[in-house]
């Protein structure tokens, strides 16, 4: 790995690499104690690989390699990546896949990043479908979700590149969860400018070796930027952050959050971080929360989740750990609202709607999802009428409720967490605190209790419209700037290949509009405008053609749509 990162890195004398207290590798400074913020490593553009540097690799590969450029095609194309990180997954596990099964040329030259990544440490725990706690359950249904990815890949691959079957013998799915873990620990968000004198900025999420030895903490004392010149990754020590006299070397540490929410950092990294003081942040989702409540509450058969998916109001606490204190974040999730007086499920709340297809909407989110997104709070009655006003979940009685039932809980709890994992037992020393008394006050200042889906690294950016009818699309020519329509084919690999990029510059470029034509649905449109290869993104103002990217080609795209935006 220190050959193959020789040319692609420059290090200050006083970094080194070595075992780290916090799990795998770190990277430590044993120089002189700097006046101001100086650089320590420098990581050459050439070395890092993201969506822009992957796809020129692949346009590469397609002549020199076309064996290996149609592996990640059609891994792509298989998993239909929706996000950045996912992408990067992909390519890498056709590069290990077709690494392992013999291939030579390109992945040889990257092979010690490769084999970096399948000895990288991640101990994320094991997920159980069984276990009381909802994170430990999506930890399996992730799983699960990825083995289904291998068996598809695995299946792509066994009846369509021949003379390497089974290709389960040369990829197995320890490997393909490794390099998934791996992935997902070591991805940075790298800033990128618009331009040279611009103060905007977009960011790539990005794998960039050495760089990715730096564990994060929140009592972070470096961090990472972009040479503007030269578009190098470069390393930056805080001065501020670092003692006069030292006997030892320091670990340098990263960040991109003062505050360290539990689940997402474990899923991540693999590790419960230590706590130096930094706010750390517990999502509780407490279970039999129906009969706890009614027991509580004094109620009977109350289905007091559904009145929270109406409400917008999460089944458990988002618990704040700082100072030895634990507390509340109802600005995060008004739990305490459960407490309202005479609240009770409105199990008629269809006969308010009258679109069926909202209705079914509706209906699919109160069976399914976490929250309702809908036209208020129809699920719930208040004293028997509909909802008419707010209600303050800071109340001092609902509050004192709240911690009352929510020690109540804990206690309960306590006596059925069987896992000997580090979650669990940093959860039994959590709800241990909570059991003995919450602080009555709450927090106001952080983000909301991030839901299953976000926590677990789903869609990132909003996605591209298709276009469904010519009036459709003639609708979309009126808008009053710039139009980016991407023409492609549902069987068309570079196009899936582009479509996440459009979906980040859609939201990126929000002032433009971003719409997307089937050549197989609408010909004519195709004809019209000339394509005859795809992706064709054309760019229009005024319903006039400005330019057209042809291809899969990152680096034109963004130049075309910065320029014209």
């Amino acid at each position: 790995m220190d050959a193959w990162l020789s040319d692609k890195v420059k290090l200050h004398r006083g970094v080194t690499v070595r075992a780290s207290e916090l799990g795998g590798n770190g990277i430590f400074y044993n120089g002189e104690t700097p006046e101001s913020d100086i650089i320590i490593a420098t990581i050459s553009k050439s070395a890092v690989f993201d969506y822009e540097s992957l796809l020129e690799t692949l346009n590469t590969l397609k002549i020199e390699d076309p064996q290996l450029s149609r592996i990640v095609v059609g891994f792509l194309s298989t998993i239909e990546p929706s996000t950045e990180t996912e992408v990067l997954m992909c390519y890498f596990w056709a590069f290990t896949a077709a690494y392992k099964a013999g291939s030579t040329g390109f992945v040889s030259s990257i092979q010690p990043y490769l084999n970096l990544l399948e000895h990288t440490q991640v101990d994320i725990p094991q997920g159980n479908t069984e276990d009381d706690d909802w994170f430990i359950k999506s930890l399996a249904s992730i799983s699960k979700a990825e083995r289904e990815k291998y068996e598809a890949m695995l299946s792509w691959l066994d009846s369509e590149v021949a003379g390497k079957s089974p290709w389960s013998q040369h990829f197995s799915f320890d490997l393909f969860w490794q390099i998934y873990k791996a992935i997902k620990s070591r991805v940075l968000e790298i800033p990128h400018s618009l331009s040279e004198d611009s103060g905007d900025f977009v960011t790539n999420i990005s794998l960039v070796p050495f760089l990715d030895y730096a564990n994060h903490s929140a009592a972070k004392n470096a961090y990472f930027d972009v040479d503007r010149r030269t578009e190098d990754i470069v390393l930056k020590i805080d001065h501020t952050k670092f003692e006069e006299a030292r006997e030892h070397a320091i670990e340098v540490l990263i960040s991109y959050s003062p505050i360290e929410k539990i689940q997402s950092f474990l899923m991540t990294y693999g590790f419960v971080p230590r706590n130096h003081g930094q706010m750390q942040v517990f999502d509780w989702k407490i279970c039999d929360f129906d009969k706890l409540m009614n027991e509580f509450c004094e109620t009977r058969n109350v289905p007091y989740k559904k009145i929270g998916k109406w409400l917008q109001v999460i089944p458990g606490a988002q618990l704040v750990i700082q100072d030895e204190h634990v507390k509340i974040n109802l600005a995060a999730n008004p739990f305490t609202i459960f407490f309202a007086d005479n609240l009770t499920y409105n199990e008629h709340w269809g006969s308010g709607v009258t679109n069926d297809n909202l209705q079914k909407i509706l209906g699919l989110q109160e069976e399914k999802f976490d929250i309702i997104h809908g036209p208020g709070p129809l699920g719930v009655l208040c004293d028997g009428r509909p909802i008419e006003t707010s209600i303050d979940p800071s109340s001092p009685d609902l509050v004192e409720r709240a911690i009352n039932f929510l020690q109540t809980a804990a206690k309960l709890e306590l006596r059925n967490i069987s896992g000997k994992s580090p979650y669990h037992e940093f959860k039994k020393i959590l709800l241990q605190k909570v059991s003995l008394g919450l602080a009555p006050d709450f927090i106001d200042d952080l983000e909301p209790i991030p839901p299953v889906r976000s926590l677990l690294g789903f869609i990132e950016y909003n996605m591209v419209a298709e276009i469904k009818s010519k009036e459709e699309f003639a609708e979309a020519l009126k808008h009053d700037g710039l139009v980016v329509v991407d023409f492609h084919a549902t069987w068309c690999g570079p196009c899936k290949m582009i479509a996440p990029l459009l979906d980040k510059f859609s939201a990126e470029y929000s002032q433009a509009k971003f719409v997307k034509v089937d050549v197989d649905d609408f010909g004519e449109l195709a004809q019209e405008y000339e394509i005859s290869s795809m992706p064709t993104v054309v760019l229009l103002k005024g319903g006039s053609v400005v330019t057209k990217v042809i291809g899969a080609n990152p680096a034109a795209l963004k130049q075309a749509i910065s320029s014209n935006a």
